[in-house]
């Protein structure tokens, strides 16, 4: 039987090959996230080109102000994907994230 750590390993392991991440400490830190934190969820998705049932994180806890400063960022010629790397979000959910927010500042004024 494996214990608790290996076990730990195993799944840090696994999270960084199916999201793409190189660093493993970046790994561990999702691991833990997705283990204790309430803003975290497992949700099934389909895969559309796949058409199998895959499990992903879903982020919650990022607000305006994060996404303020993704624009900022965006707006320095950086990538989708490198911006969501750095708030563990695909180059997708970046750039939703980025045009549902200022579709909402549209809408407030």
């Amino acid at each position: 039987m494996l214990d608790s750590d290996l076990l730990e390993n195993y799944a840090a392991l696994l999270i960084a090959l199916r999201f793409g991440i190189d660093n493993p400490e970046a790994a561990f830190k999702i691991l833990d996230k997705a283990l204790d934190d309430p803003f975290y969820r497992r949700t099934k998705q389909r895969s559309v080109l796949q058409d199998k049932e895959k499990f992903c994180i879903v982020r919650k806890d990022i607000t305006d102000e994060d996404i303020k400063k993704m624009i900022k960022l965006r707006g320095l010629k950086v990538t989708y994907k490198d911006i969501g790397a750095m708030y563990g979000l695909s180059d997708q959910a970046t750039y939703a994230r980025i045009k549902n927010y200022k579709l909402r500042m549209k809408e407030a004024t």
